[in-house]
């Protein structure tokens, strides 16, 4: 048996665009040549392999989200907003249409969610262990 540590220490930023995607769109539009990453990964290297947030970036990707965009091309922008403020992972929720970013702060949040209000809907959460 492998202990595994998983990161809890950080804080969530939900951000929810006034619009809804049709999974089934997203899944008819979804090419599997759109992958972004091509190299196969073995669960336990993602698993061992993440010890901070910014490793998300190089374990974790949803193929689904530059499909999304180009239905809804405004998530680019979210993505961009919650990057430039600090978070050190972003993504899509399942096949849209909110985003979500990881921050290491909860102070972090709050200006965060002012970037976005009124125009979308913010929600903060943190990891249940």
């Amino acid at each position: 048996m492998v202990p595994v540590r998983f990161l809890t220490d950080y804080r969530i930023l939900l951000v929810l665009p006034n619009v809804q995607l049709s999974t089934a769109e997203i899944y008819k539009k979804f090419e599997m040549n759109l992958t972004k990453y091509a190299h196969h990964v073995k669960f336990e290297a993602v698993i061992l392999g993440i010890r901070n947030l910014e490793d998300l970036n190089y374990y974790l990707y949803n193929d689904l989200e530059q499909v999304a965009q180009t239905v809804y091309p405004e998530l680019a922008g979210i993505r961009e907003r919650l990057l430039a403020s600090g978070a050190a992972y972003v993504s899509l929720t399942g096949s849209g249409s909110a985003m979500y970013g990881l921050y290491h702060k909860e102070s972090d949040l709050e200006a965060v969610g002012e970037l976005f209000s009124p125009d979308f809907r913010v929600y903060a959460a943190q990891p249940v262990t």
